[in-house]
């Protein structure tokens, strides 16, 4: 992606955030915003996917492989050696 593709795809992001907020203003639970964010991008042709895990890496402590409370053990020994 090119800067001017980078640059025009977050003036749709923020675009699209900044219609949500003048429409609905403060105080409203964060999935309120959530839902009205991805129906504002969607409207505006881009392809929007919600709650997608992500790699969280603490101290080369890689979180989000954690299925069982045995390998949470066995990744925290393994980081420490």
């Amino acid at each position: 992606m090119t800067e001017q593709q980078l640059n025009a795809l977050g003036t749709r992001v923020l675009d699209a955030a900044y219609k949500v907020h003048t429409a609905l203003g403060p105080g409203l639970l964060e999935s309120a915003y959530i839902a009205c964010l991805v129906h504002e991008l969607k409207r505006s042709g881009l392809e929007v996917r919600t709650e997608v895990p992500v790699p969280v890496v603490m101290k080369a402590f890689n979180c989000w492989m954690l299925a069982t409370a045995w390998t949470f053990l066995w990744r925290a020994n393994s980081s420490l050696k």
